[in-house]
């Protein structure tokens, strides 16, 4: 009977999964429905929106590895020349319109829909794109930390002849090789 009352409660309207409470069945999912504006839909509609965010994610990451590529290569000079700041503002840390701004959401999205098997059985190995999606935040995070410093070495606090920007640059060869990996997990082309 518990069972089957449980399974009623999960397959309601908001209404009937108010009187899910009385019994104790609903839990914290429960009080995010009801205080939706949205009726409870089964399975379609929610599926529907969570595949054309991951669709959005998946895009994000493909344009976050142009952008990369295009600032450690043809574009690193200009970059440079424009100081740490611009790199971060590339690297998606200052600023929002950089295809990497909030890189590791779209990551974290990428990774569930792997996990649960939402991208079909031809992509690649999910806790292998977890391990290198992590490779690219670290890359990511020590280049713009080494871009930071060099906003400050120029003024005599400790830099002692160190050329941030170019370690900078440095820092992001291991991330553009995790992202290439990345991309061939999922079976995107570079």
């Amino acid at each position: 009977m518990r069972g089957s009352r449980s399974k009623h409660c999960l397959d309601s309207t908001r209404r009937e999964i108010a009187s899910c409470f009385s019994t104790g069945l609903a839990g914290v999912a429960t009080l995010s429905i009801l205080s939706s504006s949205v009726p409870l839909q089964a399975g379609a509609a929610a599926a529907a929106g969570k595949k054309a965010g991951t669709t959005e994610y998946v895009a994000q990451i493909q344009a976050g590895y142009k952008e990369l590529k295009a600032m450690y290569g043809d574009e690193w000079a200009s970059t440079k020349a424009k100081g740490g700041d611009e790199v971060r503002r590339r690297l998606g840390i200052v600023g929002v319109k950089s295809p990497l701004f909030r890189i590791d959401k779209a990551m974290k999205a990428v990774q569930e829909a792997l996990l649960d098997g939402e991208l079909g059985e031809e992509v690649g190995d999910p806790l292998e794109f977890v391990d290198a999606s992590q490779r690219v935040l670290d890359g990511i995070k020590n280049a713009d930390f080494l871009a930071y410093s060099n906003n400050f070495s120029s003024y005599g606090n400790g830099g002692g002849g160190t050329d941030f920007m170019e370690e900078s640059r440095q820092a992001l060869t291991p991330a553009l090789e995790a992202y290439e990996e990345m991309l061939s997990i999922l079976r995107l082309s570079k």
